[in-house]
């Protein structure tokens, strides 16, 4: 069995797609598949030095590979849209994984680990998958939260997380409302519908960047988990947001962020209106969480939790 992970990338560091790279290729991953949004975009000789890295420029080759989709709607949104390319993409990895006898393929952005405890090796997870004749999954992912301002490596710094939504109690989201600020509506400043993985065949088909059409979804107790690392420090957040650019309103010219993430919003206005120190004033405001008998309490409720293992695979 093969097994590979495909994601899309832009202006992020040497380190941390090497971080994410060895990562996963280290606990069982046999390729990383990384679709580099910008074309002008060079990617770092860390991953052209390894083989089990396939880089996949934003050329004419890719796009006219696009123009194959069976989601023919994408391609009106491919200049504006993050996300049309994403799904893009992840057509091109499926065709991809067929070429190389790829049997699973996992997708994941490049601030998420995809983290198995109870496996040493993760194929044991997708052979296990297909004993169940599962053909897509759904992995429920947790938050990151970022204790300081400044982190360099969040792989490696970063140990709090917050539980998802899907996996809390009516009490614990009572306690939420209580004692968390914004409660339920700002706990997640990000995506809390987790992330996809899917049996390659000619038949598997992306359902967006978080699932693939037929998924079932798996929760913590049963199955592994993602974590994802949005924003963590100052300077990865501020980055990402020039990254991003004065981004639309709507996904696809029709959902609206702010309904569904208003902090995407909100910091894409004061990235691109605001000062530096306006824009760090915001982001210690709505991202950094200092309060100790917080962190405490909502540790002991199991609201958030602490995940050590992930860090340690980092020097």
């Amino acid at each position: 069995m093969q097994i590979a992970i495909t994601t899309t990338v832009k202006s992020c560091s040497a380190e941390t797609l090497a971080n994410f790279a060895s990562y996963h290729l280290s606990i069982g991953f046999d390729y990383i598949f990384f679709f580099f949004d910008d074309e002008n975009e060079i990617p770092p000789d860390v991953t052209i030095k390894e083989e089990r890295i396939i880089i996949i420029k934003n050329d004419d080759l890719l796009q006219r590979s696009w123009q194959k989709t069976k989601l023919r709607h994408m391609l009106e949104y491919t200049s504006s849209d993050l996300i049309a390319r994403q799904v893009l993409n992840i057509e091109a990895a499926i065709n991809l994984s067929l070429q190389l006898n790829v049997s699973w393929i996992l997708h994941i952005d490049v601030d998420e680990l995809f983290y198995a405890p109870a496996y040493n090796n993760v194929k044991d997870h997708f052979k296990y998958m297909e004993q169940q004749h599962i053909q897509s999954i759904n992995y429920v992912n947790y938050e990151a939260i970022c204790e300081k301002t400044y982190i360099d490596n969040y792989y490696k710094e970063v140990t709090l997380f917050k539980r998802n939504p899907l996996t809390l109690t009516l009490k614990q989201k009572d306690l939420i409302q209580c004692h968390y600020p914004g409660g339920m509506k700002n706990f997640f400043l990000f995506y809390g519908n987790g992330k996809p993985a899917g049996k390659v065949s000619a038949r598997l088909t992306p359902n967006g960047p978080h699932f693939f059409k037929n998924a079932i979804q798996f929760y913590p107790n049963t199955g592994p988990i993602i974590l994802h690392y949005p924003v963590c420090g100052f300077e990865n957040f501020y980055n990402k947001y020039h990254t991003l650019g004065f981004f639309p309103d709507l996904w696809l010219g029709e959902y609206s962020i702010e309904q569904q993430l208003p902090f995407h919003i909100r910091a894409r206005n004061i990235i691109h209106s605001q000062t530096r120190q306006q824009a760090e004033k915001f982001y210690n405001h709505e991202v950094v969480i200092s309060d100790q008998k917080l962190i405490e309490q909502l540790l002991i409720n199991e609201i958030f939790c602490r995940i050590h293992k992930p860090s340690q695979a980092f020097k």
